[in-house]
């Protein structure tokens, strides 16, 4: 029997040379770029890596962010007869590193290349074999594994930190419902790489329930990560869940994401029924012309959402052809207006492969010529702009989208105390509600909002502008009101613990201290 070893490109994974958005730590990469200490954070997975792993009957190794010296140790003490890298654009060249390494200490493996980079026509050279779809058939097919076999979903649970401080509340499980994506936006690369077809890994809401709640019996975490690029397109499936929990008396919350067309098919009251605590939209660009974007207006639909407590997490794009300055700051102003929980604001950006990719390629607009001459791999994450835009420059475009993210803190403050603000108003509108989900809901944002009292001193103390910073006040205020005063432990955290931590989260932020993922390692059968 074959023995496996699958593994992410290796660390370090910062640095002056690289964008800040790299996969690994979300909010720090693209919902809370100019947020500092403030920013809730926790380092992600190569969440495919381990479904894969999951689903062979070969045993296998899971890698996440080794350095090159825990790398080489695995390689030499395990006779691996497949290594599977995965990598994506912006680590193209960590992918060559690594692949040397493989090659150099298990020279009898065969390399496997999978990932979003393997998108890159030249990536192909560096393995002897690439996986550029779904990698467990085409993993169980390699191994001579049964292709059909029903897909199991690994135990992956990760946790938050908040100023260097645990969240109690913040562990999460992630589950992935399915691959692909049939809206077939230009510059998507999960609805090309997928042929504009969505492959789902759970076929109903109650195989998903019985997916979360075994991973609770399990783990006892209540809270997940529902990964998929329009969960809730599905409408059948997301009150088949409902039913479910409903059945079984047990409701879970989670984070997901949808499009405005989608989320615009659900009541409130649903979305709660569902269980759907967070979701992330795709703003896009308001004349981008997406048909994922036809619905309510934005504004009513953040409203509602905001109201039963729901987060929402808004991403704008900058950089299509029609845009000038102006109508970036105008799109923004709208978005701001929505009051969103956090906001990504990335450069519009073409994978090989896209709609949009194709459509540049035709006409010659790649920046100093062919692609990636000009701009290394490793800056094509959205913070760069790749081509040339009929309008606006490279430097340009980078300052606006800078610009974009601090009026975005400067109008809502840190995200962190707007999700605090959210979780209250959704308690007050949902407590004393007779329906069993509601009730749960509502038990969970307060839950919530009073374990966060301790965070907002801090925060006025350093709001980034006299208005927010009375709005903080009031929040506080109503937040004493509604739960009582500070317990003792309570206030030491306020006055003391919570104001050092934010101290030492912004001078390992200035230093560059601690900022790598450390290895995890899972080793299956």
């Amino acid at each position: 029997m074959s023995r496996v070893l699958l593994t992410t490109v290796c660390r370090p994974l910062a640095g002056p040379d690289q964008g800040p958005s790299i996969g690994v730590d979300v909010m720090k990469g693209q919902l809370g770029v100019n947020q500092g200490a403030f920013r809730t954070s926790g380092v992600g997975q190569a969440y495919g890596l381990e479904y894969i792993a999951a689903n062979l009957d070969s045993p296998a190794v899971v890698l996440h962010w080794p350095s090159r010296r825990e790398l080489v140790r695995e390689l030499r003490r395990g006779d691996f007869d497949y290594v599977g890298v995965s990598f994506t654009l912006q680590l193209f060249e960590k992918m060559v590193r690594t692949v040397r390494l493989v090659r150099r200490h298990a020279p009898q493996a065969r390399v496997i290349l999978g990932g979003y980079g393997t998108a890159l026509p030249e990536a192909a050279a560096h393995g002897d074999l690439v996986c550029t779809g779904d990698g467990i058939p085409y993993m169980r097919d390699l191994l001579g594994e049964q292709v059909g076999a029903p897909v199991a979903h690994p135990t992956m649970v990760y946790g938050n930190q908040v100023m260097s401080l645990p969240i109690r509340a913040g562990r999460k499980a992630v589950v992935v419902s399915g691959l692909g994506c049939v809206m077939g936006c230009d510059f998507c690369a999960s609805s090309h790489r997928f042929g504009r077809a969505y492959v789902p890994l759970v076929e109903s809401g109650a195989e998903l329930y019985e997916v979360m709640n075994d991973i609770y019996e399990r783990t006892g975490v209540e809270e997940f990560q529902v990964l998929d690029e329009n969960f809730l397109v599905d409408r059948r499936r997301a009150l088949e869940l409902a039913d479910a929990s409903e059945r079984a008396g047990r409701f879970f919350e989670f984070f997901t994401f949808s499009s405005v067309s989608a989320l615009s098919r659900f009541t409130a009251d649903e979305l709660c029924r569902i269980g759907v605590s967070a979701v992330w939209i795709g703003l896009e660009g308001k004349r981008a012309g997406y048909g994922k974007l036809r619905g309510e207006s934005l504004e009513e639909l953040f409203r509602r959402l905001q109201h039963h407590g729901i987060l929402v997490a808004g991403s704008m794009i900058i950089g299509f052809d029609y845009q000038t300055p102006e109508l970036i700051r105008e799109e923004l102003a709208a978005n701001l207006a929505c009051e969103p929980t956090y906001l990504q604001c990335l450069i519009y950006g073409p994978a090989p492969g896209t709609a949009l990719y194709d459509r540049l390629d035709q006409q010659q607009r790649w920046r100093g010529g062919a692609y990636g001459q000009a701009v290394p791999y490793r800056r094509c994450d959205g913070y760069e702009l790749v081509f040339h835009h009929p309008i606006i420059g490279a430097r340009q475009m980078s300052a606006l989208q800078r610009e974009c993210f601090e009026r975005d803190l400067q109008h809502g403050g840190r995200s962190i105390y707007r999700a605090i603000s959210t979780w209250l108003r959704g308690y007050r509108t949902l407590k004393g509600a007779a329906a069993p989900h509601l009730a749960a809901r509502a038990a969970v944002y307060a839950r919530k909002a009073r374990a966060c009292r301790p965070l907002i001193r801090v925060g006025i103390d350093h709001a980034p502008n006299p208005a927010v910073g009375e709005r903080l006040l009031r929040l506080r205020r109503e937040l004493l009101a509604e739960f009582g005063p500070l317990s003792p432990r309570e206030r030491l955290l306020e006055r003391a613990v919570v104001p050092a931590a934010a101290r030492w989260t912004a001078f390992k932020l200035r230093r560059g201290l601690l900022q790598e993922p450390r290895l995890i390692r899972r080793s299956w059968r």
